[in-house]
Parts: C-alpha cells; sequence; structure tokens
C-alpha cells in the first residue's frame, strides 16, 4: 500500500503557523509590499523579524489589562500582610512577554 503524502496544510500547527488567504506566515501581511521589491536577503529578513516582533508584542490594551491584574493583586496581598511586596517574576518583569492574539 503506498504511502499517502501528508498536506502540510492539514496539521493543526500549520492551521495556526499559516494564513489561510496567502499561504504564508501571518506576520507576512505586516511585511510592507515596496519591502518585498527589494533584492537584499538581508533587508528581506529584516523586515520580515520586524513584522513578527510586531506582531507578537504586546497592544497597548493587554500592557493595561495586565498591570491592571498585577495592581488589584498587589492590593488583595496588602489587606492579608501589611507592607508585603508583590514582585512580579519571569517575561512579565523583564518586559519579553508576547501578545496574547
Amino acid at each position: 500500500m503506498p504511502s499517502e503524502r501528508l498536506n502540510p496544510f492539514d496539521l493543526p500547527i500549520q492551521r495556526i503557523l499559516v494564513d489561510w488567504e496567502t499561504g504564508l506566515p501571518p506576520w507576512m501581511k505586516l511585511v510592507r509590499a515596496s519591502d518585498e521589491d527589494n533584492n537584499s536577503a538581508f533587508t528581506r529578513l529584516s523586515n520580515e523579524i520586524s513584522a513578527f516582533a510586531e506582531l507578537i508584542t504586546p497592544t497597548p490594551k493587554e500592557r493595561l489589562v495586565r498591570q491592571n491584574i498585577n495592581d488589584r493583586l498587589e492590593a488583595q496581598v496588602e489587606k492579608i500582610w501589611q507592607g508585603a511586596k508583590v514582585v512580579p517574576i519571569g517575561s512579565y518583569a523583564q518586559d519579553l512577554y508576547t501578545s496574547s492574539r
């Protein structure tokens, strides 16, 4: 029995990583058309990296929501333990967290 070739677009991860309209990664929609005309592979890669970073960077609203959650947590901790201090750790503390889009 010949092995059936698997279409990569049928894999669940590909549904997330590939835009259905273009067949390209979703951040490619953010690369300006004028950038695509540039023949430099380094410039194109740089533009793609910038577009990817823009896609995963939290929006101002997301930053505000996270700060609000942190403030509310601090207020609750202070009610229970006067003088206690909440110190965020990890990607939030380093401002390296990504968007929840």
